[in-house]
């Protein structure tokens, strides 16, 4: 499925929110939790980043029927976001009813500067031990598939230098 624009920009904030000041946080996009062989039910995060002991999960919704939809909130972390376009965020606010999504987790939009503000605090579940190291070892998983993806364009591309040469 292609990602649409809106949906790219807040990942790239993201990145940058997450991977700017002193000692920079451990990250990884769509971070599949524990393993699908022994779970029906595939949960996956968008983004999970991991600093301080502490694990961050970020939900990116661009649209008001994709923060309602049926599909699930991956909101695992000891703070939980859903990071939000600020048109988004504007149309919740002006909303009587606000969508349940939000009595779980806080809320990160838009800055000028090529960042994320937050704008409602996330609350601060109590994540055991466990949860913390399978937490871990999802994101260990996850980092390796993207890092594979990265290794494998590169020796292709070797592989298709050496050809022409």
């Amino acid at each position: 499925m292609t990602k649409t624009k809106a949906t790219r920009d807040l990942e790239r904030r993201l990145w940058n929110y997450t991977h700017s000041g002193p000692g920079n946080a451990f990250a990884c996009f769509e971070v599949t939790i524990g393993v699908s062989v022994y779970n029906s039910k595939k949960q996956i995060v968008d983004f999970l980043s991991y600093k301080n002991n502490d694990f961050r999960a970020y939900e990116i919704k661009v649209t008001l029927a994709d923060l309602n939809s049926k599909n699930a909130l991956s909101l695992v972390g000891d703070f939980n976001y859903l990071v939000l376009t600020k048109e988004l965020w504007d149309k919740i606010q002006k909303m009587k009813q606000k969508p349940e999504a939000l009595w779980f987790a806080g809320v990160m939009i838009p800055k000028g500067d090529d960042s994320l503000q937050c704008v409602r605090k996330s609350g601060h579940p109590t994540v055991t031990f466990g949860k913390k190291a399978l937490l871990m070892e999802s994101m260990v998983r996850s980092m390796d598939r993207e890092l594979n993806k990265v290794y494998s364009k590169r020796m292709y591309d070797e592989l298709e230098a050496d050809n022409e040469n």
